[in-house]
């Protein structure tokens, strides 16, 4: 069933919390759909200016509701979880290994949606022996900060610098659309998942939900590759990826080599052919039917 999203890690909890790597955690929210207590558990992170609500269609998803139990969190600075002034990758991990620690989560199935994905395999290289398996979804370990390569960073760079200039007080709703919607270009589906960021104060004065300034300082290192570490993850790996996705280029899959100790790219890896970077969303059948036989593989 699900419950009613729960800030996690009271200011007590954190004042009783004699573990170093808790000690600046940020309080998470989260969105837990479980049926059976004995079933395994899925951890699901979703991607920049997203939130938990993103992947509830694929949660409650009959096929995969029936196998396992959902926790879909928001992560830092997003949603309805705490704002930092910081965003590391390293510091997002130790957040979800002490909101799952929390839960009594001891061994879980994790997946990540784009910063989601860099968050899931960060915490793979720290966190390998609290996990069953990791499922990346349309995210690698590469620099895209590389605008020759991956032209969407810069265009995001450029919206959300666009989005800390819009006016949120005295206006509407309707306003606030049609400003969202000159930021992405015409893009709806962009300006639609900005929109849903965006929360009503009082009558004519709205403020972002997101922790806007924080994400704007670390969207550089957001976008770069990963810190220096040798550490491997050795445990089950899926990378699901959109075939029109710029994100995952089929001409450097050997590189998921230097975060995963055993990965083979013929066995490990599923390009969704008609998805683009979107891929749970615009194909969620797809997405739900490799998703679940994952965790059957590795549950049976």
């Amino acid at each position: 069933m699900l419950k009613g999203t729960k800030a996690l890690l009271t200011n007590r909890d954190l004042f009783n919390r004699s573990v170093k790597r808790f000690s600046d955690v940020a309080k998470l929210n989260y969105l837990s759909y479980v049926e059976n207590p004995t079933a395994p558990n899925l951890v699901v992170l979703h991607g920049l200016m997203g939130n938990s609500m993103n992947f509830r269609s694929i949660a409650t998803h009959n096929e995969l509701k029936g196998l396992c139990n959902s926790y879909l969190f928001d992560l830092r600075n997003h949603g309805k979880s705490e704002h930092k002034p910081t965003m590391s990758y390293e510091e997002m991990a130790a957040d979800i290994d002490a909101a799952t620690s929390e839960l009594g989560l001891d061994k879980f199935y994790l997946l990540g949606h784009s910063l989601g994905g860099k968050v899931a395999m960060v915490y793979s290289r720290l966190y390998a022996e609290r996990l069953k398996g990791l499922i990346v979804c349309d995210i690698g370990p590469f620099n895209y900060n590389d605008t020759t390569k991956f032209k969407s960073s810069s265009e995001i760079r450029a919206l959300l610098q666009a989005c800390a200039k819009i006016n949120l007080t005295g206006t509407t709703r309707e306003k606030l659309k049609v400003e969202l919607e000159n930021a992405a270009n015409g893009k709806k589906d962009i300006s639609g998942l900005l929109l849903t960021n965006i929360e009503q104060i009082t009558n004519g004065n709205y403020k972002w939900r997101v922790n806007l300034e924080a994400i704007i300082n670390f969207y550089g290192q957001i976008m770069d590759p990963f810190s220096h570490s040798s550490k491997k993850y050795n445990g089950p790996v899926k990378v699901i990826a959109g075939g029109k996705s710029e994100y995952v280029p089929k001409d450097r899959l050997s590189e998921y080599n230097t975060i995963f100790e055993n990965f083979d790219i013929q066995r490990d890896v599923t390009y969704i052919e008609p998805a683009s970077h979107w891929v749970h969303f615009t194909h969620p059948e797809e997405f739900v039917k490799e998703v679940s036989a994952f965790i059957k593989q590795h549950e049976h």
